[in-house]
């Protein structure tokens, strides 16, 4: 995704961009340890605050269900950490999922083999984020308002695949198998969120394209006389952004047996707030993986003691909403206090 005069490793990129100060980076550092340690002493806490709570938490068997409950948002919020890196935005996941798994149901219903449909579920997904890409970088809309726009047109593109109606998947097509399998008493959904966030991980740490990810999130203009050709890149990511939803939408498929086109309605909310409760910025260039799988877990956990004390589902929104707030605030509070 990036080419011409490539930065061949970050020092170059450092170099490039001007940020040698020591300081500097002994203060960055601590920012991020202190990020590192807080998120796993926030899940600590909730995990033991919902132990007194509820006698069901600390059980095996509901360890399990959060797994395969936080499993499809777990793989939408991994892309989604790129797309925060890199100083990007996209709102049109929940309706992508959507979108996928209603046209993968078709396929299927249509007799098409497994593994084409799957395909083309996966390729729609890159298609609508390649239209986020388009118009967000070379047409030069916002991508907030780019990719409110198309929610609605993957919304209604998945009302119109079933005529309004959900699609049942047969289990014959074999399709059911990701999202309600099992391996050695695990939802095989977990694993593959696991690997999702392993070839995430990689990608951001040990690859060029990485590098250039949080160079673009943390000065685009610097990155660009860098050598970095930001445009193709920022392009790629709205595409990976559209394949990883289209992913998701063909898991939450599995796993429901059907294929909705409400399905996965304000998941774009729960996965963004998971990504920036886990370390990313709004103004882009900061944040892990690793921070996002545990934003993720600590939204999962939350929801699951307040549901298993009976609360409502709004309580569980209301509750949603405290801790994205209060991860915005600190991510405003760190960027104020750097600018002194």
């Amino acid at each position: 995704m990036a080419g011409g005069n490539q930065i061949s490793d970050g020092k170059s990129l450092t170099q490039a961009t001007g940020q040698t100060n020591q300081p500097l980076k002994k203060a960055r550092s601590r920012s991020i340890l202190s990020r590192d340690i807080g998120l796993p002493i926030a899940l600590i806490i909730i995990m033991i605050i919902f132990s007194f709570l509820s006698e069901y938490f600390l059980t095996v068997e509901n360890f399990q269900n959060v797994a395969r409950a936080v499993a499809i948002t777990g793989i939408a919020a991994a892309v989604s950490t790129i797309v925060l890196v890199s100083g990007g935005f996209d709102l049109s996941i929940s309706a992508v999922m959507a979108m996928s798994g209603m046209f993968t149901a078709a396929l299927l219903g249509q007799g098409w083999a497994l593994v084409p449909a799957i395909v083309a579920g996966l390729l729609s997904g890159a298609l609508l984020g390649a239209l986020n890409g388009a118009v967000v970088v070379y047409i030069g809309i916002n991508p907030l308002i780019t990719t409110i726009g198309t929610q609605f047109v993957a919304r209604g593109l998945a009302y119109v695949l079933g005529e309004g109606r959900s699609l049942v998947i047969s289990a014959e097509t074999g399709f059911r198998f990701f999202g309600q399998s099992r391996l050695l008493d695990l939802s095989f959904s977990v694993y593959l969120m696991a690997a999702t966030f392993l070839v995430v991980w990689f990608y951001m740490t040990y690859t060029r394209w990485g590098r250039h990810i949080y160079a673009i999130g943390g000065n685009e203009s610097a990155a660009e006389r860098a050598g970095v050709r930001t445009k193709r890149l920022r392009f790629g990511i709205y595409v990976l952004s559209g394949v990883g939803s289209a992913f998701a939408g063909l898991l939450l498929s599995s796993q429901a047996g059907s294929a909705f086109p409400y399905a996965a309605t304000g998941f774009e909310l729960t996965i963004i707030s998971a990504v920036i409760l886990g370390g990313a910025s709004l103004q882009g260039g900061r944040g892990t993986v690793i921070g996002t799988l545990l934003g993720v877990f600590i939204l999962g956990f939350l929801r699951n003691g307040l549901n298993l004390m009976g609360a409502q589902p709004y309580i569980q929104d209301f509750a949603t909403g405290i801790a994205l707030l209060l991860a915005v605030s600190y991510d405003e509070f760190r960027r104020v206090r750097r600018s002194r």
